[in-house]
């Protein structure tokens, strides 16, 4: 459920809130008991096919509304990294590093130096993978803006 959290302009995704899963579980629930015995209360049972009526239109608008849209502006960091299941330690068999500047990529390589690096990118209709090279990391955007940006004293542009 969380896969559907997770927006285009947000770096980290659903797999960042794995320890916090019960919590949501469990409130979620809490909150469904609640509504459900209000609407009994005050519609009988018409009061639970009010719920369901409720719940059925909320899960609608995600799945017709919010999910074509993430789907359709994301694609690179935010789902890929989920997809080829990145270690949150950076020890697994693939570690997911979103493409800076090729200077940041050299650095991330020389710290995985037993490695090899690849470049995911997305031309606007199909997705490439191939080994890292200079020439097509300097071609490409990078994943996400970290660069620092002066905000005392200048008015931001962005």
């Amino acid at each position: 459920m969380l896969m559907l959290h997770a927006w285009p302009g947000v770096i980290y995704g659903p797999r960042h809130y794995y320890t916090f899963l019960p919590v949501i579980i469990v409130l979620s629930m809490l909150g469904l008991r609640f509504m459900l015995r209000k609407a009994r209360s005050r519609w009988h049972q018409r009061g639970g096919s009010f719920v369901l009526l409720i719940v059925s239109g909320l899960f609608a608008i995600t799945l017709l509304l919010y999910i074509p849209e993430v789907v359709k502006s994301s694609g690179y960091p935010n789902l890929m990294s989920g997809l080829i299941h990145t270690s949150p330690f950076m020890d697994g068999e693939y570690i997911f590093c979103a493409h800076q500047v090729p200077d940041e990529d050299l650095a991330m390589m020389a710290a995985f130096h037993d490695r090899t690096a690849y470049l995911f990118w997305w031309d606007g209709e199909i997705s490439h993978l191939e080994p890292w090279s200079l020439e097509l990391a300097g071609e490409l955007e990078p994943a996400g803006e970290f660069q620092a940006r002066p905000v005392i004293g200048e008015e931001r542009t962005d």
